[in-house]
């Protein structure tokens, strides 16, 4: 049980590695402190950077509406989660883009 708390990723202490808005969604690629895939996630969220950025603290797990079908008082959980490769980067952003466009 204590192995599996250290890796698991503190939702306060994370580093933006990159990012792509694409309308209402967000992908970002960050840097956790666990040794897990070298700590990065990449991660796309149904809400603005800017939104993201205020509530400074990003679980990278899913929860509230995903989870329970309602929002945890306007706290985001990622809607999807992608290998921290350069192809899941770029899977990351074409689900975006897909999920933008209204297609599925």
């Amino acid at each position: 049980m204590e192995r599996l708390k250290q890796e698991s990723p503190d939702p306060s202490n994370w580093q933006l590695m990159d990012v792509q808005e694409l309308g209402p969604y967000t992908v970002l690629k960050l840097k956790y402190s666990i040794k897990l895939h070298n700590g990065e996630k990449i991660l796309v969220y149904r809400a603005s950077l800017a939104e993201l950025m205020k509530q400074r603290h990003l679980d990278p797990h899913f929860g509230g509406e995903v989870s329970t079908g309602k929002r945890d008082r306007g706290y985001h959980y990622p809607i999807a989660r992608f290998e921290p490769t350069a192809d899941g980067w770029d899977d990351a952003l074409a689900y975006a883009a897909r999920k933008q466009s209204g297609r599925r």
